[in-house]
């Protein structure tokens, strides 16, 4: 594999056709496959960042308005993954380090044409280009990831909000999250208990909590006079007084316009969500005005980056974020995620880590397990970040809110939550994860000025451990709980969960893990081991490990300086070292070990803090599988196989292509002989991670061809893949199994041979098939180009290998066509050669009333015989087609229940085994196009007695 020690991720954008299926190619080989927009990720091996997946379009996760981008779904279904749209002509780049800054970035610009439209951040070397006029972002993003002097480009994301007022006549008990009595269907204290948590503490006013959003209505009554005022500031002078970039941006900026101009330091909403998020967090108590946030007085700095629309840019995220870091925000609140992964906006919230400032990110409105489908910001694996579900009243999940047992932390109230409103004294009721999130920002402010002494990841324990558990969360996030300001306040201790021995987070017997977490408030037990340089502000993981096989195990992307010692043993008083370290070989400040582990032992880990240092933690142990290399690749010789493993820091080979139009990330290879000629299934079914499916014929890496492919075998509900191909005997296979976007996780692969149909495409190249369940397809064709033969010479096909007698079943349940002339049949053929002889019964429309036509192709000459043409339907209902082929007749028959048959005419079967059956469509005239959804499609061998 590509093995790398260095912070690289890069990104390119590839587009799948269709919607549901990819068009057929080659000798009949084809992928059952979704189209999707991906950008391509190159990851790394051994340092192995696992940086999953998706980053964000839909901003402000909030139950949908429909003049916006996108809704929640409705109650009862499962969300699908957002489009993600991208700048066309612009994209992100940072710089690899180097003594002269300004000759390398001249370099990379002479090389590529692109030229500088705004720095995103000094800090981070980040750049936001302008590409040449006309150009291929696709092209120039792998140009630039290729390019020396470049780290990393990726394109500039679209991201964008969807807000909706729930209930404008909403009057009594609007603020139920604070204090809940039961109105409404409601569930008595089914709320954060704040009353009692305000008879400790109401005020957090030295505590600045940033929310990044569409701006804040700085002017209205409830929120004027807890908004932040940047003291280096004169208002109104039209000069940058404290030289940070920015003129008057006395209350905060907007990232939309260019930074020179003076509308860039003027962050009013124009939305109004970014308003609603701060008046929860913030809002004046004891007022006698509206409404009361978590916290009654603290510093809320307003970040623009949405615009009135609710949409922006990644560009524009990185740049407010910078902003808030610099401008010595202790929290920061980001209501909105969705979409794809960015590698420059990670590096912008690692940044923040360093500097201790949290980050409280919604965990999404789409109903996902963020476990398998990752959900960002919020599912950046870094120690500072905190991810918010949302509640209702009823002390329920709420319907559109997403989960995860290991990547959402914990539940807040999220549905009907009533605050501040983009006008002068305007209030109003949303809903959404973007809701519960500012529940947790508030009360991380109020935590931040009860205990000052503590360090900001204590004040994230406090929250943890103070959730009210509740059953329905119990499986839905890491706490298990929903948000209780007063237990987080009174709680005696802000020691992490795993801060004992005996508390160790148990992360499975697995092939890799990858978690998040802290180390504040941290202590050392009595008989505990001194951990090389530690200082006692220990926690605790336990890991399996599933093979005897090389691991390792790294704090890479942690906040501060870790040492890390792992050991074997099952007490404190019985631990024997295995390995420790403190700074990482390659010159940082955190941890890496490599070593060499048993098969089902446990490893007891303790994660330390040089000099007492505390910080946000990002944990990795890892394994990787033996297969990860192309030359490595399990050998299979059988007809039928069945692999469960996993690609945890499989990592990629320099060359590896594309694997279903996605970048190679965390694959790993099998190398298949074929045993017997014949139809086969290739999947991944049973996986839990959203998988890619890649079959190749080639001899080394670099020099593959791609045979088919898969995604999601149906687009969001079944994310592993499929593919059905026509394998002939001896021949060799090379398959690579990897994780969309660079997911990670258990790997269940699989062969199945001999009984399965498979997509052909017999003289086309614009056929389309995608698999709808068992036995169940669409099938489509565009249009066909008749010849002295006949039309089924360019046409569709799903086809399997038959042999001896038998008979083939289908329902036709729904056709659509543009013009008369489409034809949708059962087809028996010699061969998939488009000159091979072949009979077919088949549907045909004249335009007026449907037939069931029987053709034969009586020999490879092209001479056809239309043995008849009856009129059957006036209307194309359920249509049942049959071929029977025994004591040498081949029969067609036709039915409208599936029960009732009517023949229609026979011939000599004259076909000699082995040869093909299935399912024909074509669309005929040279003009006309059909498409035909196909129920129960069954081939039935009499000699196999089946």
């Amino acid at each position: 594999m590509l093995y790398m020690r260095e912070a690289i991720q890069r990104r390119e954008m590839t587009m799948k056709t269709g919607i549901f299926g990819s068009t057929l190619k080659g000798s009949g080989e084809n992928a059952i496959s979704s189209g999707r927009m991906n950008f391509l990720k190159l990851s790394h091996v051994q340092m192995r960042k696992h940086l999953r997946s998706s980053l964000m379009l839909l901003a402000a996760v909030l139950i949908g308005n429909p003049m916006f981008a996108q809704s929640a779904p409705p109650a009862g279904e499962e969300g699908t993954a957002p489009q993600i749209l991208v700048v066309p002509d612009q994209v992100i780049v940072k710089y690899k380090a180097g003594a002269n800054k300004a000759l390398k970035t001249a370099a990379v610009h002479n090389r590529q044409g692109t030229a500088v439209k705004r720095k995103l951040s000094k800090r981070l070397g980040l750049d936001l280009l302008s590409l040449p006029k006309g150009a291929d972002m696709a092209k120039v993003l792998a140009s630039l990831n290729s390019d020396p002097d470049v780290e990393y480009a990726e394109p500039d994301y679209i991201v964008s909000c969807t807000a909706m007022p729930d209930d404008p006549y909403f009057t009594d008990g609007k603020l139920w999250s604070m204090h809940n009595t039961g109105h409404y269907i409601a569930v008595e204290d089914a709320d954060i208990d704040a009353p009692e948590a305000w008879d400790i503490r109401t005020s957090a006013k030295d505590v600045v909590v940033a929310v990044v959003d569409t701006g804040i209505f700085y002017t209205h009554n409830d929120l004027k006079d807890n908004i932040w005022v940047n003291s280096g500031e004169i208002p109104g002078n039209g000069i940058d007084d404290d030289g940070n970039g920015y003129i008057d941006d006395v209350h905060g900026i907007n990232a939309i316009v260019p930074q020179e101009t003076a509308q860039a330091g003027n962050p009013l909403d124009d939305h109004k969500h970014g308003t609603h998020v701060a008046g929860t967090i913030g809002a004046s108590g004891n007022n006698s005005t509206g409404v009361a946030g978590v916290v009654w007085e603290v510093k809320l700095m307003a970040v623009k980056f949405l615009d009135r629309t609710g949409t922006g840019t990644t560009s524009d995220a990185i740049q407010a974020v910078d902003y808030a870091r610099q401008m010595g925000a202790d929290i920061i609140n980001c209501s909105w995620g969705g979409g794809g992964y960015s590698q420059s906006l990670q590096d912008a919230f690692r940044a923040c880590n360093e500097n201790g400032i949290l980050v409280v990110c919604a965990a999404g409105n789409t109903k996902n397990d963020n476990d398998q489908s990752p959900y960002y910001p919020a599912n950046y694996q870094l120690g500072n970040l905190v991810t918010v579900g949302a509640t209702d009243n009823q002390d329920l999940p709420a319907s559109f809110s997403s989960y995860g047992r290991k990547t959402v932390d914990l539940f807040a109230p999220g549905v009907m939550i009533y605050s501040s409103l983009n006008n002068q004294n305007s209030y109003t009721a949303m809903s959404g994860t973007s809701m519960a999130t500012p529940h947790v920002s508030g009360a991380l402010a109020m935590l931040r000025a009860q205990f000052p002494q503590e360090s900001p990841y204590a004040a994230v324990n406090r929250i943890i451990s103070g959730v009210d558990h509740l059953d329905k969360l119990s499986s839905k996030c890491y706490s298990g709980g929903r948000l209780n300001l007063y237990n987080a306040l009174a709680a005696s201790s802000p020691r992490p969960r795993n801060d004992n021995f005996a508390n160790a987070i148990f992360l499975g017997n697995v092939g890799g893990a990858l978690v998040r977490g802290n180390n504040g408030g941290a202590t050392v037990e009595p008989g505990e081991p001194v951990h090389s340089n530690g200082s006692g502000k220990t926690v605790w993981y336990k890991w399996k490990a599933p093979a005897s096989a090389p691991a390792f195990i790294n704090t890479l992307d942690s906040g501060f300086n870790t040492i890390v010692s792992i050991y074997k043993g099952t007490s404190l008083a019985k631990l024997t070292l295995v390995a420790s370290n403190d700074d990482d070989p390659q010159g940082f400040s955190t941890s890496w070990i490599d070593f060499n582990a048993s098969a089902n032992t446990n490893y007891y880990i303790a994660v330390d803090g040089a000099n007492g240092a505390e910080g946000g933690i990002t944990f990795e142990v890892a394994q990787p599988p033996s297969n990860s290399n192309f030359a490595n690749a399990r050998e299979i010789t059988t007809a039928e196989f069945h692999d469960i493993t996993h690609n945890f820091s499989a990592g990629y080979e320099q060359g590896e292509p594309n694997h279903a139009g996605s970048p190679a990330s965390n694959s790993i290879w099998y190398r298949w002989t074929v045993p017997a000629t014949g139809m086969y299934r290739i999947d991944t079914h049973g996986s839990p991670i959203d998988t890619l499916l890649g079959i190749y014929r080639g001899d080394s890496v670099g020099s593959l061809t791609e045979v088919c492919s898969a995604d999601d075998m149906i687009l969001g509900v079944i994310r592993t893949g499929q593919v059905l191909i026509s394998a002939q005997k001896d021949e060799v296979y090379h398959i690579a199994v990897d994780g969309w976007e660079s997911a990670t996780g258990t790997i269940k692969f699989n062969i199945i041979g001999g009984d399965e149909f498979a997509p052909v495409g017999i003289g086309s190249t614009d056929a389309m098939v995608t698999v709808d369940g068992p036995s169940a397809y669409t099938i489509g064709k565009n249009k066909g180009t008749l010849t002295a033969k006949t039309a089924f010479d360019n046409a569709c096909a799903l086809m399997r290998v038959a042999e001896g007698e038998g008979e083939l079943v289908m329902c036709v349940n729904s056709v659509q066509q543009t013009g008369a002339g489409g034809e949708i049949g059962l087809m028996i053929r010699q061969s998939l050669d488009d000159s091979s002889k072949h009979s077919t019964i088949s549907l045909f429309n004249n335009g007026t009333v449907w037939n069931a036509r029987f053709i034969n192709r009586l020999a490879s000459e092209g001479i056809t015989s239309i043995v008849t043409d009856d009129e059957i339907f006036a209307a194309p209902t359920l249509m049942w087609l049959k071929l029977r082929f025994q004591a040498g007749d081949l029969t067609a028959y036709f039915s409208t229940d599936g029960n009732n048959w009517t023949q229609i005419r026979k011939r000599v079967f004259d076909f000699t085994g082995p040869f093909y059956v299935g399912v024909v469509a074509v669309g005929n005239n040279n003009k006309n196009a059909i498409t035909a959804s196909i129920d129960n499609l069954e081939y039935i061998s009499y000699t196999d007695g089946q």
